[in-house]
């Protein structure tokens, strides 16, 4: 039988090669920070950190929210899938278009699509606020699908302005923006509901204008849904 002094030292000896044990479990799990664009199918079933611009939010039935996280200089983006057990812990987070965040989950495959699957609700960080980003016409048009569903602003000549209305009730003003870049004609239809702009922008104006790019199913076509808008001088 162990006197005391051994068995001292065989619980003592256990309990290191348990807190060293842990202590390498833990670095092996530590995430991997990289940027959005850097992630890919080899890293399925890793840790990583990562961070960008929230271009698009939606709230499951379950609870859950479905995100699309984009490195904005890269025009690149990956979806982030954060589930209830998750979403019900963020107390006080709110996570719409244009708020920049960092997430830390695992590489998953979901669909053949290359997604991050947060873990627990520390790992999601709010970085900033819900911003409207400026972009050129021309870097809206190239890069539809990654700002798809996110405010931003951008400017351009008006034309076609119209103002709608269906039975004698306004629906609102549409018009088309449009501004050139290196030689190359950029165009994008504009919607503000509710409102008669008529008095206030003429074709030929310069207008600054904010809205939600989306995609307008009944004409085939890219239209920003305004909230805003500004004739320049």
């Amino acid at each position: 039988m162990l006197d005391n002094k051994k068995l001292l030292i065989l619980l003592v000896t256990v309990a290191l090669v348990g807190v060293l044990s842990l202590f390498l479990y833990s670095s092996t799990i530590k995430p991997t920070e990289m940027a959005i664009s850097g992630i890919d199918e080899g890293m399925v079933g890793k840790m990583v950190k990562t961070s960008g611009t929230v271009t698009y939010a939606r709230t499951l039935g379950d609870g859950s929210l479905s995100l699309m996280l984009t490195e904005m200089l890269a025009d690149s983006g990956i979806r982030v899938y954060i589930p209830s057990r998750v979403s019900e812990d963020l107390t006080g987070v709110i996570i719409t278009p244009g708020v920049e965040i960092e997430v830390v989950g695992e590489v998953e495959l979901y669909a053949d699509e290359v997604e991050i699957s947060v873990t627990s609700a520390e790992g999601v960080t709010v970085l900033s606020g819900s911003v409207s980003p400026d972009y050129e016409l021309w870097q809206v048009l190239e890069s539809v699908e990654v700002l798809e569903h996110m405010n931003l602003t951008t400017e351009g000549i008006a034309y076609d302005v119209d103002v709608i209305e269906s039975s004698g009730n306004l629906i609102g003003t549409s018009f088309v923006i449009t501004s050139r870049h290196q030689n190359a004609s950029y165009s994008l239809d504009c919607m503000y509901f509710d409102a008669d702009l008529s008095p206030a922008i003429e074709d030929g104006d310069l207008v600054k204008v904010t809205g939600v790019l989306e995609f307008y199913m009944n004409k085939g076509c890219w239209q920003l849904i305004l909230n805003d808008i500004e004739v320049e001088d």
